[in-house]
């Protein structure tokens, strides 16, 4: 690698890059970032995605960025989330409660507490971390081995949604999107960090058109990409018998929703409030999962799709009503329903008008891209 890219990287990214020792050794770390060069190098095909430098940064806190240099473009996920995702994940599946028409359910133990903050908030330098040492969050893990299994799959579904998410941000040219519309975002090149920059109330609606692009570009990528497997693929990945796309579209919005609430749990803002640095995760799920419709009934008809998603939403519900997990501040709020209903079609409307002018700019991309290759 350019010792000129690599130092751009490290000086953008908090920690720098993950030592590459720890790529190598560590297997969550490893088996992390070959899923992250292989949704790389499957985009790559596009005449959209060429040529950004990806790494995973030395940073355990739950987060990615996306964000350009010049002509040089990056994604850099955290290295943390190597962990806390697949965690998250066993520790929801190895809970008897949680998820009971999934795999051997009774062989699981009884939910004993809440998931563990620890595994949702932690920051520093991941090649200062010792998990198992220094940071062991109480963690229930599956004892059937195709709930296990099924983990690992909704882990690899979250984490491949993140990355594809930071991806858009790239191919859709959100940089210039905002700099086009708004002169606070003049220069401004780190997608994940407008949380740092004081904007204004129209800014921060820009911004929201932003990550819900982000969100939606992503989710239809990934799952375009799920589709091209075949069922035996998945029943070989999980050991268990899959017979219908339907199972699929579900444990798919299963694995989404549940990533959306870990960020609601993390989540201590407004639905509405001014200049957040990304819509609440609530509205951010119900977006996907609308404007993913469309992928999935490629392989399966759409009232079975929508079945899925509703049964997702009802089984992490019921998760929240046990006890397993906890909400975000803002579904205190008496209006949070309304407010939920107001921010999903004020950003609906929002990204409609965007469309256009987002598609501009990804085929000017593109040209160019096409005009150095």
């Amino acid at each position: 690698m350019n010792t000129g890219i690599l130092a751009i990287f490290d000086r953008e990214t908090k920690y720098g890059h993950l030592p590459k020792v720890l790529l190598e050794n560590d297997g969550y770390y490893a088996l992390q970032w070959q899923h992250l060069q292989h949704l790389y190098n499957q985009l790559c095909s596009s005449k959209d995605i060429r040529n950004i430098y990806v790494a995973l940064s030395d940073d355990r806190e739950f987060n990615a960025m996306a964000y350009a240099n010049g002509k040089d473009e990056f994604v850099a996920i955290n290295a943390g989330m190597a962990y806390v995702i697949p965690l998250f994940m066993q520790d929801i599946l190895g809970r008897r409660e949680a998820f009971p028409d999934i795999g051997e359910a009774d062989k699981e133990a009884p939910s004993e507490s809440p998931v563990d903050p620890q595994i949702i908030f932690t920051a520093g330098r991941a090649s200062t971390w010792n998990p198992g040492v220094d940071w062991s969050p109480r963690c229930q893990q599956p004892i059937s081995e195709s709930r296990f299994r099924v983990a690992s799959l909704l882990s690899m579904f979250a984490w491949d949604f993140i990355s594809a998410h930071e991806f858009a941000h790239i191919s859709r040219c959100h940089i210039e999107f905002l700099s086009t519309q708004h002169q606070s975002f003049r220069g401004l090149r780190t997608i994940s960090e407008y949380e740092t920059y004081e904007i204004s109330e129209f800014a921060s609606s820009l911004l929201d058109v932003a990550e819900a692009d982000a969100d939606v570009t992503g989710a239809r990528v990934h799952s375009g990409g799920l589709i091209q497997n075949d069922l035996e693929f998945f029943s070989e990945f999980c050991g268990v018998e899959f017979s219908s796309w339907q199972d699929i579209a579900y444990l798919w919005n299963v694995a989404l929703q549940l990533l959306f609430q870990l960020m609601a749990m993390r989540d201590q803002e407004g639905v509405l409030k001014v200049n957040r640095s990304h819509p609440h995760p609530d509205v951010r799920m119900f977006l996907v999962a609308e404007h993913s419709a469309e992928i999935w009934r490629r392989v399966l008809p759409s009232k079975e799709y929508v079945v899925s998603a509703e049964r997702a939403n009802s089984d992490v519900t019921d998760l929240i009503n046990n006890g397993i997990l906890w909400g975000s501040a803002a579904r205190n709020s008496n209006t949070y329903p309304l407010q939920v209903k107001a921010k999903i079609y004020d950003l609906f409307e929002k990204h409609m008008n965007a469309t256009q002018l987002l598609y501009t700019l990804s085929n000017e991309r593109s040209r160019r891209l096409l005009a150095d290759f």
